[in-house]
């Protein structure tokens, strides 16, 4: 869990110039309104690849993105109650990252 929370609070630093999170507020419920469109279009595209998100990736958090979320949270968590806590949204958000880091690897390994 430290790790991801160390990813979570590196990757937060690198995609906007707001603050980075502590670990308590990854322990709170997620709310979008504290993200920039970038962050939400990025969380958007990180679930869009989970197969849990089909709409737009404009960066507009609405029922269709929370929804999603919901379900990658039903998915991965074994005690969810409900309440996505926004750690769920920084591992999905991670899961993309290191999706992307793969695939580059393989196109330039193998071409």
């Amino acid at each position: 869990m430290k790790h991801l929370v160390a990813s979570f609070l590196i990757l937060t630093a690198t995609l906007s110039q707001g603050n980075a999170y502590t670990e308590a507020q990854l322990y709170q419920e997620f709310d979008a309104r504290l993200l920039t469109d970038d962050e939400k279009r990025f969380l958007q595209a990180a679930l869009a690849l989970s197969g849990d998100y089909t709409g737009l990736i404009d960066g507009a958090w609405g029922r269709g993105s929370q929804t999603a979320l919901e379900r990658y949270a039903t998915r991965e968590l074994d005690n969810y109650d409900g309440t996505v806590p926004s750690f769920v949204a920084v591992f999905a958000a991670l899961v993309l990252v290191f999706d992307i880091g793969i695939a580059r690897t393989v196109r330039a390994v193998f071409g």
